[in-house]
C-alpha cells in the first residue's frame, strides 16, 4: 500500500523550492498539500545545503532567525511525523518544526539544552514532553519520529524507541513553522533539515519502518 503524507519536504527536490539570490529560499512547496511555507524577509531565508556537490537539505541558521511559515496548521489529533536533521550546534534550545504554538498547543520537535539536559524531544504544547535518553551532539544526524493515536504516544530517535506515558493533547490553532516556532517565538534551529514527512494518521510499525527507510 502506498503511503501518502499530508506534508512532504524533501531537501533534494529543488524543483519545489523557490530560490532567490545566493541560493536563498523564499518558499518550500509541499506537493501533497499544494501549499508553500514561505519567508518574505530576505535576511531570514534559509539556504540550500550541498554535500559532495549535490543538494542534500536546507540549512537554517539560528543567529539569523531563519524560518519558513504557513498560516494554517495540520489538524487532527492522530498523526505520525518524521524528520531527518544534522545538528550544527547543540548548545541552544531549538525547534526544527512545530505545528501550532509550543507554549500552549499543537505538537512538534524540540531539541532541548541546558547544563544537564541536552536531548532530542517531541513536544505537545502546554501538555507534555517526550525525550531520548542520550544527549545530542553537534555534527551528528538524527532521524526523529513522533506519533500519536488517541492518548497513546510513540517516540523514536535513530531507530531507538523510548517508553512514553499517555498524555492529553491541545489541538493546534495557529500556523506551522520549519526552522523555529514562529507562532510562539524563538526556538531558532541551527542545522540542516534533509527531509520532513507528516502523515495525518498513526502509521503501523511496518509503515513507520518503511517511511523511515525511505527518508534516511
Amino acid at each position: 500500500m502506498r503511503l501518502t503524507p499530508c506534508l512532504d519536504l524533501d531537501g533534494t527536490d529543488i524543483a519545489r523550492m523557490s530560490l532567490v539570490s545566493a541560493e536563498k529560499l523564499s518558499g518550500w512547496t509541499c506537493k501533497i498539500m499544494g501549499s508553500t511555507l514561505s519567508q518574505s524577509t530576505d535576511s531570514k531565508r534559509p539556504v540550500l545545503f550541498r554535500s559532495n556537490g549535490r543538494v542534500n537539505g536546507v540549512k537554517f541558521t539560528a543567529a539569523l532567525q531563519t524560518t519558513l511559515t504557513f498560516g494554517t496548521p495540520i489538524t487532527g489529533s492522530n498523526f505520525t511525523a518524521l524528520i531527518l536533521t544534522t545538528e550544527q550546534t547543540a548548545t541552544t534550545t531549538q525547534e526544527p518544526f512545530y505545528n501550532g504554538n509550543s507554549g500552549a498547543n499543537g505538537w512538534g520537535f524540540l531539541n532541548n539544552w541546558s547544563s544537564d539536559l541536552n536531548k532530542m524531544q517531541g513536544l505537545y504544547g502546554g501538555v507534555a514532553v517526550l525525550q531520548s535518553s542520550a544527549p545530542r551532539t553537534a555534527g551528528s544526524s538524527y532521524l526523529t519520529i513522533l506519533s500519536r493515536l488517541s492518548t497513546s504516544n510513540y517516540f523514536e530517535v535513530n531507530g531507538i524507541s523510548y517508553s512514553v506515558a499517555n498524555s492529553g493533547f491541545n489541538a493546534p490553532n495557529t500556523g506551522m513553522s520549519v526552522g523555529a516556532d514562529a507562532q510562539f517565538g524563538g526556538g531558532w534551529y541551527d542545522g540542516v533539515i534533509h527531509s520532513l514527512f507528516i502523515f495525518t494518521k498513526t502509521l503501523t510499525d511496518y509503515e513507520r519502518k518503511r517511511a523511515a527507510a525511505y527518508i534516511s
